[in-house]
Order: C-alpha cells, then sequence, then structure tokens
C-alpha cells in the first residue's frame, strides 16, 4: 500500500499498529470529535508527537489521535468506548501491523 510508504507511516514504523480512518486517507476534514488515528505500541511520545506535527503542517489541519498499548485498546473495545466505535464504524484501514490484533 502506498501509504505504508508515507512519511507519518515510517516514523511511526516501531508502532505495533497503525490505524487510519478513511477520511484521513482521502484527506478530507473530519469532525472535531473524530479520530483520525490509532496508534498503538509502546513508543516514545516524543516521536510520536513530532510525527504528527509535521503531518499536521503538511495537511494544515489538526489531526486527532490516540495512543495506547494493545491491552488499552483491548479495554476500550470491549467496554465500547464511544470514540472507539465511532473511529471503527469510519471503516479505518490498518497501515502498520497486523489486523488480527484488533480480534477479542
Amino acid at each position: 500500500m502506498a501509504y505504508r510508504n508515507s512519511d507519518l507511516a515510517q516514523k511511526l514504523d516501531k508502532a505495533k499498529l497503525l490505524l487510519v480512518s478513511f477520511h484521513f486517507l482521502l484527506w478530507e476534514k473530519a469532525r472535531p470529535d473524530s479520530i483520525d488515528l490509532i496508534i498503538v505500541g509502546e513508543l516514545p511520545i516524543r516521536e510520536v508527537e513530532n510525527a504528527i506535527a509535521s503531518e499536521e503542517k503538511k495537511r494544515e489541519a489538526e489531526i486527532n489521535y490516540m495512543v495506547m498499548d494493545q491491552s488499552e485498546l483491548k479495554l476500550r473495545q470491549n467496554k465500547r468506548d464511544p470514540f472507539i466505535v465511532d473511529f471503527f464504524l469510519s471503516s479505518p484501514l490498518v497501515i502498520i501491523g497486523n489486523p488480527a490484533l484488533l480480534e477479542n
């Protein structure tokens, strides 16, 4: 996939899972309360912030994202966290990692 070779994906390549919403891939402006990216893994927060800031500058738009480890993702899925539910209803794509990590 071409997006896997993007600057953002390369900067976050240590993530276990990088999920992006469909509207994010199309460079569409999202609702202010929606999530554009979910980053799963043990990454230094400064590294994530720098990668996001670089992408925001390129897009000239704020990016809404969540960073969590795999156990937090599972917990939020099991509790039906509204942000997570809305995100998965937006037809997200896996850019980095194995989609099997999303299974309970």
